[in-house]
C-alpha cells in the first residue's frame, strides 16, 4: 500500500507541528517534509490518523533523525559559523541561552 501524502497532509500536520510544538527546533534541518512523512509511514505505517496515539514514538523517531543528521550535515557547518561570529555576537547569544537552557549555564560556571 503505497503511502499517498495529499489525503494524509491534515492529520499528519496534527501528530507532528514542526511549526507548532516542541519539534520546531529541528525545523531548519528537517528540509524535505516529504521525506519525513514518508519515513514515518515505513515505521509507523501510512494510516496517518493511527499517529495520533503514536506521536511520542513518532516525536522520538524525528529527534533521532534529525540528530543524526546534524551530526553527519550541519555540525561543522555549525562550527564554522561560531568562528565568523564576532565576540558581541557570541556574548548576545549565549546569554539568550542561558535565560532557558539551564545546562548551558552549568555548562558555563564548571570552566
Amino acid at each position: 500500500m503505497s503511502f499517498n501524502l495529499s489525503s494524509k497532509f491534515c492529520a499528519y500536520n496534527k501528530v507532528v507541528q514542526l511549526e507548532n510544538s516542541e519539534m520546531q527546533c529541528y525545523a531548519p534541518i528537517i528540509e524535505n517534509v516529504a521525506e519525513l512523512k514518508n519515513i514515518i509511514a515505513k515505521n509507523f505505517g501510512d494510516n496517518a490518523y493511527e499517529w495520533f496515539a503514536k506521536k511520542t514514538l513518532i516525536e522520538s523517531l524525528i529527534e533521532k533523525l534529525a540528530n543524526q543528521k546534524y551530526e553527519k550535515e550541519y555540525r561543522e557547518k555549525a562550527k564554522v559559523k561560531i568562528k565568523e561570529l564576532s565576540p558581541e555576537s557570541a556574548k548576545r547569544i549565549l546569554e539568550k541561552w542561558i535565560e532557558d537552557k539551564p545546562l548551558i549555564g552549568i555548562d558555563i560556571l564548571k570552566d
